[in-house]
């Protein structure tokens, strides 16, 4: 029971920050984390990872981006 809180919790503030500028996040995660330090690098990683796809996204060929149609 207390996993399932856990993802709810993570899901809302992550939904929460997504919709924040890049700059805005960190102190948002702050302020909602406190002094958990687990949440908050968890969070904090989760956030990461859509920063990368995003970035990658922009500077990556459309070649490269589109080549999964030759798998099919």
């Amino acid at each position: 029971m207390q996993v399932a809180k856990n993802l709810e919790r993570v899901s809302r503030v992550v939904s929460k920050a997504l919709a924040l500028d890049w700059e805005a996040r960190l102190p948002f995660l702050e302020r909602v984390c406190g002094e958990d330090l687990h949440l908050r690098q968890e969070l904090s990683s989760l956030l990461a990872e859509e920063r990368a796809l995003y970035d990658g996204f922009l500077e990556t060929p459309p070649a490269r981006v589109f080549s999964c149609h030759s798998l099919l």
